[in-house]
């Protein structure tokens, strides 16, 4: 008896708490960035992305970004290679 009390309590609790959390999210506007992106269609953009380019260098990010994927692939390759030789040694008692 006690334990669906304390069910249908955390129920309530649980339902009380999304709802104060539906109300939040009704409060905060539709789109944050309507008013910047309103103004990159004025001129598609453009003229500011040198400005962007020039504080974030995409093509650097890019490059270093590519080189640590290949280290993590060359990583997850060689583990894999070496679990599976691993495993055909001790099955094959070589």
């Amino acid at each position: 008896m006690a334990e669906a009390v304390v069910s249908e309590l955390a129920k309530t609790a649980i339902g009380l708490f999304f709802d104060i959390v539906d109300v939040l999210i009704s409060l905060l506007p539709s789109a944050p960035f309507r008013i910047m992106l309103s103004q990159l269609s004025d001129d598609s953009g453009i003229n500011v992305l040198g400005y962007v380019n020039y504080f974030i260098p995409f093509k650097f990010c890019a490059t270093c970004i590519n080189a640590w994927l290949a280290c993590v692939l060359a990583y997850y390759v060689y583990k894999y290679l070496k679990q599976a030789i691993t495993d055909y040694r001790q099955k094959h008692n070589i």
